[in-house]
């Protein structure tokens, strides 16, 4: 196979561009018809050079938090690319790529998305004197930031909340009112690029709460050979994380990936938070695409033999989740550290000296981490090639093959100056023209059927009476939590209810389910839907290839050549590729429903309980508690009750919105790929046809010149089938 993406990209790209002059010069024509086919065939190799240019390799890197991803990626890249240690702070994820030189590139959440982030974050806060409606409220506006600074400090009030409640739910959004201040010259900018001596600086964006809570992406770019130009690696957030923001970052990431790979610290092996990852991964239909990484500590382990039982014992609880698993077992931070030795601190010397006296354990990690090297370079950059520039590859030569035809067609009926088939040339012209009718009307007859039987699947998965809503309803119904601690004396005739934490821990819950359990499920749905699509246009295209097979022969009979069966590029589903200008609906419109609970959910509730002093005399002094628990009781029961009406409105929209605004026009795009597949071909001969007949009527002079321009371009075609031919060789076709 080829050994550099770049040299075969330059290669296709070259010969795109040759076979499109040639085209060119073979339809320059002033008949509207040819410069019709003239425009199309400009899209065609504008359409094969774009998705040249735009194809990459995406590798999520994935694992829980101190698993080691950021030292992993940086020890593939050989240098502390990214910033090590950062934990989970943001759900942003920060990819890498090849480049000239160091660059990054961190991308801001807009205006409107900071604004609606906040509002939704203020939830139920506890109605303070100066809290206000937060519905207007715009980051710019220095009152908005101080009617928000002085809810935030008033929740430091101990009797309210506790220290940790207190920690949870205000540290997002005081990360918005301290970040603001470094970021208010350069937010509205949409983004901001750091390189040369200030690279480094774009490492606080991933680390420090202020300024991440604003980013939307990061992206660095790096110089040297490490990876592929055509290849992105992710860094994404701990698996493990809480905060299901987080995770529906990682899943609408995973989504566009072609491969991901997971870290298992053998410090800690494999968790209950992997195993419930690794599950979700496993709905989603990803283990497939999945490949594993031990990355090992040498500070944690004895000697060899003690790695090599949490090895044994790592493997074998991956192979319960995945049967087939691959695995590697490396040390990134080691590995990181010999290719930087150089550049160590003296502690860091310290430790990799400490480490090599382990020579067994170094040794059998150095050989791991070059055993994964090669499988990463062999299995997937090289096979993403083979499967992707075959494709390519395959299309360019279907045009080259197709125009040759067209070429030598043409120079055989005005070599014989046979005018007779003058007629048989119009009957073959007014054929293809009814064939390419019939198929554009049965696919777009047959489109009808099929978008209608999916409209109703769609609704069907996202009825009241589906299985994810059941799933859903069921979760909230059974929801209970500790409601004792949502109960604050605030002296002794008196309680106050914490509905704030109440409602936060159960919509905390209830995201993490929804994420983790439901969003899984509509992403398999939504693939399924895919494959279905795709499946069904490709049988209904070959069902109607043989129309233009016929048609396409029996025309070469007509003109005395012997019928040859050429391809019509329709695509096949084990390798088919969309240039698709939506995507998805994310993940993340999941979880958008805050704003609308918000108006009505605690909407008549009581927020304190008082006591008078003949209950206080007659009453025992747990009544007070027992009483509020009462109320706590049916407050929570209001605010199921809220959630519920408010979901069942939510996944309306979210299966409105999938519906028209993805899966029907994926449908169409699909429909309009494979159509063009078959009518393409007759297009190009009914043109062709029309041509010939007014050469004929040429004298001989305009015969002769016309007939050397054609044989050029033949041997052109000629010239470029053969390099196509090489190229295949390379790339072991």
């Amino acid at each position: 196979m080829a050994n550099n993406a770049f040299d075969i990209t330059n290669e296709l790209i070259d010969l795109s561009n040759e076979l499109g002059t040639i085209y060119s010069s073979y339809l320059k024509s002033e008949d509207k018809s040819g410069i019709e086919e003239l425009e199309k065939i400009k899209k065609f190799f504008g359409s094969i050079n774009k998705n040249i240019d735009d194809q990459v390799l995406k590798i999520a890197v994935v694992g829980a938090i101190k698993s080691g991803k950021s030292t992993f990626i940086n020890s593939f890249l050989k240098s502390d690319f990214l910033k090590r240690g950062a934990g989970v702070i943001t759900s942003v994820v920060t990819r890498v790529m090849a480049g000239k030189e160091k660059k990054a590139v961190v991308s801001f959440k807009t205006i409107d998305e900071i604004n609606n982030d906040i509002k939704n974050s203020v939830v139920l806060l506890p109605e303070f004197e100066d809290n206000g409606n937060f519905d207007d409220f715009d980051i710019r506006d220095i009152n908005s930031r101080q009617r928000l600074d002085r809810v935030l400090v008033a929740l430091k009030n101990e009797d309210l909340f506790t220290k940790d409640s207190r920690e949870a739910k205000s540290v997002y959004l005081q990360s918005y009112l301290k970040g603001y201040e470094r970021l208010e010259n350069i937010l509205e900018k949409g983004e901001f690029e750091f390189f040369g001596d200030n690279f480094d600086e774009y490492k606080d964006f991933a680390s420090q709460e202020p300024l991440a809570v604003y980013v939307k992406d990061i992206y660095v770019e790096i110089p040297g050979n490490a990876i592929d130009e055509k290849t992105e690696i992710a860094d994404c957030q701990g698996s493990d994380s809480t905060n299901p923001l987080h995770i529906a970052r990682i899943q609408d990431y995973l989504l566009k990936t072609n491969f991901i790979i997971y870290l298992v610290s053998t410090r800690t092996g494999l968790r209950q938070a992997d195993i419930i990852f690794l599950n979700m991964l496993k709905k989603m239909g990803l283990t497939g695409q999945s490949v594993f990484v031990l990355n090992a500590d040498l500070s944690e382990h004895e000697n060899l033999e003690d790695l090599k039982r949490v090895e044994k014992k790592t493997a074998e609880e991956i192979c319960l989740l995945k049967p087939d698993a691959k695995y590697f077992t490396i040390s990134a931070l080691y590995e990181l550290f010999t290719e930087n030795e150089d550049s160590l601190s003296k502690k860091d010397i310290l430790r990799l000296e400490q480490w090599r006296l382990d020579k067994e354990s170094s040794i059998f990690l150095k050989n791991g981490f070059k055993d994964f090297n090669n499988y990463f370079k062999n299995e997937l950059i090289l096979k993403k090639q083979f499967f992707f520039y075959s494709s390519i590859l395959g299309k360019i030569r279907d045009k080259i093959n197709e125009l040759s035809e067209r070429l030598e067609i043409k120079i055989k009926i005005l070599d014989s100056g046979d005018k007779t088939a003058e007629k048989e040339l119009i009957d073959q012209t007014k054929k293809f023209r009814e064939v390419k009718n019939i198929i554009k009307n049965t696919m777009e007859g047959s489109k009808s059927k099929f978008d209608k039987n999916l409209k109703n699947e769609i609704d069907s998965f996202f009825s009241s009476s589906s299985e994810i809503t059941g799933m859903v309803y069921d979760f909230i119904k059974s929801y209970k939590g500790e409601l004792n601690k949502y109960v604050v004396k605030t002296g002794d005739s008196s309680v106050k209810v914490n509905y704030f934490s109440l409602y936060q821990d159960f919509r905390q819950s209830l995201d993490n389910f929804v994420t983790r359990e439901i969003n899984p499920l509509v992403i398999s749905f939504i693939k399924e839907k895919e494959k279905e699509i795709v499946s069904y246009y490709y049988e209904l295209s070959k069902s109607s290839e043989y129309m233009v097979f016929e048609t396409r022969n029996n025309f070469q009979k007509t003109i005395g050549k012997d019928p040859v069966k050429f391809g019509t590029n329709i695509p096949s589903p084990d390798n088919f590729s969309l240039e698709q200008a939506f995507e998805i609906p994310s993940a993340l419109d999941a979880l958008n429903y805050n704003v609308v609970l918000r108006s009505s959910a605690m909407a008549g509730s009581s927020m304190v309980f008082f006591k008078n002093l003949i209950n206080r005399i007659f009453k025992p002094k747990n009544s007070l508690n027992d009483d509020a628990l009462k109320i706590i009781e049916k407050g929570l029961l209001k605010i199921k009750k809220e959630t519920e009406s408010t979901l069942k409105n939510h996944f309306l929209n979210y299966r409105e919105n999938l519906k028209f605004q993805y899966v029907l026009k994926f449908s169409e795009q699909v429909m309009d790929v494979y159509l063009k597949s078959l009518i393409e071909s007759l297009d190009s001969y009914v043109n062709d046809f029309s041509d010939i007949l007014e050469i004929m009527e040429n004298n001989q002079e305009s015969k002769k010149v016309c007939l050397e321009e054609l044989g050029r371009l033949e041997s052109q075609c000629g010239d470029l089938s053969k390099r196509a031919e090489e190229i295949t060789k390379r790339l072991d076709l």
